[in-house]
């Protein structure tokens, strides 16, 4: 349902923009009586975009249950830009509907890239423990290859599960089945590692795409962790 609405918002936010553009365009070739007679016609369908528009991103928000500060920006600027958008073509101001427009191609970035800046920003871990640098491996391990290997797999599993901890179980739950804003159930999840690895990297739904954010070994580490949740 969530995915769902999230379309829904892209689809309405997609079509205020047009119909928004294609009166600014007007507006700056001087044909008012065209612009005047467009805003009459389609003033119902700005209503009801507009009424979308927030609608639609108030279920997101909730069902996403984050006050990330990205979100609050794209909120308190989308408050601002739909009556602003109103204001400017009723007064014929071009000024205010250039900055409505610069407004809402600037939340458009902003949803797209999770950041204000345009920028995805690296996710620090933070180990809860010293444990990765002390873990010891079994004792009957005769190569030291092996146990080289052992110790890796044993430290990045535990880097999987602290990361997990920092950005996925607010929406997925600590043993993975909260399901918080659509998160699938990870216990019951039959995806192959690969597929797995792709669903980080790329995301999925209202799910973020983490490349660019997690590293590779970082994303390989959190899936690792993830299939260790799924009920045996």
């Amino acid at each position: 349902m969530a995915k769902g609405f999230l379309h829904l918002h892209i689809t309405v936010v997609v079509l205020f923009m047009l119909f928004f553009g294609y009166k600014l365009i007007l507006l700056f070739a001087n044909k008012k009586a065209t612009l005047a007679t467009f805003r009459q016609k389609t003033k119902v369908v700005d209503m009801i975009l507009g009424s979308l528009i927030l609608l639609t991103g108030a279920y997101l928000l909730y069902a996403l249950q984050s006050f990330e500060t990205y979100l609050i920006g794209k909120v308190i600027l989308t408050l601002v830009a739909i009556p602003l958008g109103i204001i400017s073509m009723k007064k014929e101001n071009k000024l205010l509907g250039l900055l409505t427009m610069a407004i809402f191609v600037y939340n458009f970035g902003v949803a797209e890239t999770n950041s204000l800046t345009f920028q995805k920003e690296k996710i620090v871990v933070i180990p809860e423990t010293a444990e990765a640098d002390t873990i010891t491996t079994a004792p009957d391990t005769t190569s030291p290859a092996h146990v080289i290997l052992n110790k890796n797999d044993e430290v990045a599993l535990k880097n999987g599960e602290v990361i997990f901890t920092q950005i996925c179980a607010a929406c997925h739950g600590q043993d993975g089945k909260l399901g918080v804003g659509g998160a699938k159930d990870l216990s019951k999840s039959t995806l192959n590692h690969q597929a797995v690895v792709g669903t980080i990297t790329q995301g999925k739904g209202l799910m973020q795409p983490y490349e660019g954010i997690l590293s590779e070994q970082e994303i390989e580490a959190v899936a690792t962790y993830t299939e260790g949740l799924r009920s045996k």
